[in-house]
């Protein structure tokens, strides 16, 4: 079983403001984890943020007007 794969599937991830901004804040914290700028319970906090935000706004289905 082969899994299929779109040929621009990179390219999504830069069409929403919230996804780049989060994709920053997430390459931050590993510079600032990999530099020694950021302990480890602070990148696990702020990550644990991240990836939790963006989860949650993912399966947020917006109001009906």
């Amino acid at each position: 079983m082969y899994l299929k794969v779109k040929k621009n599937n990179t390219m999504i991830i830069f069409k929403s403001a919230t996804k780049i901004v989060l994709l920053l804040i997430a390459v931050t914290f590993c510079v600032g984890f990999m530099t020694g700028k950021v302990n480890a319970e602070q990148f696990m906090i702020g990550l644990t943020a991240v990836f939790s935000f963006y989860f949650g706004q993912k399966n947020q289905v917006p109001p009906q007007v």
